[in-house]
């Protein structure tokens, strides 16, 4: 497979669609919000959403709902490009965990979000945050190697 193969008008379609996701996430998000932070405590947590008025909180709640989308569509992207890497192999199943401590961490905030006091409901969510950002980062890091090593020359299929 080529550069060109694998950056084909599907994959094009996904990566675009994306960036247009970030970008109305990116601008609707109040700052600061936890899903961008590398780590932060339970009290760290509570104390922002707490912190939050009432228009922050609905474009809060609106974001965390684009951010359901972004995970899937992030998701395929990575399981289209594993499948393509390496299309005789169950690797692209990795693709699954970013998306699991993702879909936690959404799911928790919105709970949070639509909860009278605005507690985190899940002790801990900091780290599930942390590990979300380190295992997609290794994950798109690994898909980065191996489309380096298409540059040039066909690359494996096993």
């Amino acid at each position: 497979m080529t550069l060109k193969e694998f950056f084909d008008l599907r994959m094009i379609v996904l990566l675009i669609s994306q960036g247009i996701l970030l970008f109305i996430m990116t601008k609707m998000s109040p700052l600061g919000t936890l899903d961008a932070r590398l780590f932060y405590s339970d009290l760290e947590g509570s104390l922002y959403l707490q912190s939050l008025s009432l228009a922050a909180l609905h474009n809060y709640r609106f974001v965390e709902y684009i951010d359901l989308f972004f995970i899937y569509k992030y998701t395929r992207t990575i399981v289209l490009a594993l499948m393509r890497l390496y299309p005789k192999n169950k690797i692209w199943l990795i693709a699954l965990i970013p998306a699991v401590f993702d879909l936690t961490e959404t799911l928790s905030i919105l709970k949070a979000l639509h909860s009278a006091n605005r507690a985190l409901p899940l002790p801990g969510l900091g780290a599930v945050t942390c590990t979300k950002w380190l295992v997609a980062a290794a994950v798109v890091t690994f898909i980065l190697i191996c489309l380096r090593k298409l540059k040039g020359r066909a690359i494996f299929h096993s």
